[in-house]
């Protein structure tokens, strides 16, 4: 024990804290008790609350072909040497 004090003596633990005191309220917290269909109805709640501020951030109309990937749906049949093949990326600068 006087070893463990040692230590936390020379680490400083036990010293004055510059900013004096801090009070710290350790009031028990009593939750709240609701049965569960009244959970459900209120994180359901929460949930429309979290989507519809989303929603307001969205812009009102999308532009068409904005961020559209032109290989979307777009299927090729390959054979295993196309996966194993080693790819080498070109010099050339991406066009912006």
């Amino acid at each position: 024990m006087a070893e463990i004090q040692k230590i936390v003596t020379s680490a400083g633990w036990l010293d004055q804290c510059p900013d004096g005191n801090t009070h710290m309220d350790f009031t028990e917290i009593n939750p709240e008790e609701l049965p569960p269909s009244r959970w459900d109805a209120a994180v359901q709640e929460k949930r429309q609350q979290v989507l519809a501020e989303r929603n307001q951030a969205l812009p009102a109309q999308s532009g068409k072909g904005v961020g559209k990937d032109p290989n979307q749906n777009d299927v090729k049949i390959v054979d295993r040497s196309y996966l194993e093949k080693t790819l080498k990326p070109s010099l050339k600068q991406p066009k912006i």
